[in-house]
This record gives C-alpha cells, structure tokens and sequence, in this order.
C-alpha cells in the first residue's frame, strides 16, 4: 500500500520519501506535508511516527526503482524476493524464472493447512510444471512460508505464544 501511495503521488507530481508515510500516518498529515501547510495535527505525527528505523536504504534503493533506470538498462542483483501466487499457473512459472534468475532467496507465501502441506503444494506444481523436484533448493534458496495475504487473523502458533507470555 505504502508503494502504491508513492506511486500515485509521483503520477500526481508529488515526491513523497517512504519515511514520510510512516513519519505522516493519517490523511491529513500527508495532505499538511504535501501541500506545506502545518497545524495542531503535528503533535499527533510526533505521537505515532516510527523514530527508531533507519529508513535511508529502503528510500535510496525506491528513488532508483524507475522508468528512467529501467529504460537506461541498469541490471541489478534481484536479492532477496518474497512471491505471493506461486501455487497459480503464473506464479509457478514466475517461480520458475526466479529458481534461474540471480536472486538469493526466493521466500513463498502459500496458503495451506500447516506448513508441510503449503510446501507440499509447492513441490508437486514445481514437479508437474517442470518435471523436476527442485529439492536442492528448499531450505536453502527456496523458501515455502504457510500464510495468506488476505487473512487479518493471527496462525495460531502465533496466538498461542502470545498468551503464554501474558
């Protein structure tokens, strides 16, 4: 979402950093900043920004993350890649291309009853796509996490081990 606002913001002439959404969190914070102006609002910036994060190589490495760099041909390492869909028909393929691209991790968020089957799930679309099981890869370079993007309710190992600590 955050990428999103950034976007639109910049389609719109507007040039926000990334720490600004987080240092500006409501609407009108962002509106004060964008357009100059200031008001009593400002205390409540203060009251729920986040102070403690260095958000400078995130915003270094976004302000080259453009058309501009794209067009002018600048290949750089993917890194580390987090895939959502990877059980789809084009997410397999993605993942595909991603195993023989230059990128170190590739980290999929696969929905699933417990991580055995969410892997699982992996492992045969890899198979019946390409023929191959790709076992090397997992737990080394490939990673299958059991999640769901869409779901705002906490796994339960996680709620579990928030009430223990109560």
């Amino acid at each position: 979402m955050v990428t999103r606002v950034i976007i639109e913001a910049e389609k719109a002439g507007q040039h926000i950093a990334y720490a600004d959404l987080f240092n500006h969190p409501t609407p009108r914070l962002l509106t004060e900043l964008v357009s100059g102006r200031s008001s009593d609002a400002q205390s409540e910036a203060v009251d729920t920004a986040i102070t403690d994060f260095d958000y400078e190589p995130l915003n270094n490495l976004l302000q080259k993350n453009t058309l501009d760099t794209f067009i002018q041909g600048e290949r750089r390492s993917l890194g580390n890649v987090l895939l959502t869909g990877a059980t789809g028909y084009l997410g397999i393929h993605v993942l595909r291309e991603l195993i023989d691209s230059d990128a170190e991790t590739i980290t999929c968020l696969v929905r699933g009853k417990d991580q055995h089957d969410a892997e699982r799930r992996v492992r045969n679309l890899l198979f019946y796509y390409f023929s191959r099981r790709f076992d090397d890869l997992f737990g080394k370079r490939l990673f299958v996490v059991n999640g769901d993007v869409t779901s705002t309710a906490w796994p339960a190992s996680r709620r579990n081990s928030r009430r223990s600590r109560r």
